[in-house]
């Protein structure tokens, strides 16, 4: 039973490692795709805020129009991506989760092997004393 259940808790334990690094692969995912969402919004604010004054023809303006419009097509793209990649990470987190109390259970139940094992070795041990102590006893009230 004890190998079996040591056998289970190193399965369990494995389990939760690559959880873990599930985890962890989904967070750098979200993590990077929210640099690119920010990346993109910080060039939306830098077309706006350019040098207007500097040219005002028509073309220009269409030009960063047609820019802008990329820009933000491209950013609800992205913060798609962002959003499946949060789901992500929270399904990940989940996942990691049960395998984290799924290990914690097989380390209970070893733990509370190990103690029932403890208590009944020192009863038998109290008994052998008392076995000696009995005898011992005995020889001394014959003698």
């Amino acid at each position: 039973m004890k190998e079996t259940l040591a056998t289970l808790k190193r399965v369990r334990e494995t389990l939760k490692k690559g959880a873990q690094l599930e985890h962890v692969a989904a967070e750098r995912k979200k993590f990077a795709q929210q640099e690119r969402v920010d990346e993109i919004r910080e060039a939306m604010d830098r077309s706006r805020s350019g040098d207007r004054n500097a040219s005002n023809e028509a073309c220009w303006l269409a030009q960063e129009h047609a820019y802008r419009l990329r820009m933000q097509v491209q950013l609800r793209r992205e913060n798609a991506v962002l959003n499946k990649r949060a789901i992500e990470v929270d399904q990940r987190q989940s996942v990691l989760r049960q395998a984290t109390r799924d290990a914690r259970v097989v380390e209970l139940v070893m733990e509370r092997l190990d103690a029932l094992a403890a208590v009944e070795k020192k009863r038998s041990d109290a008994r052998r004393i008392d076995d000696l102590a009995t005898s011992r006893w005995r020889s001394k009230k014959s003698a």
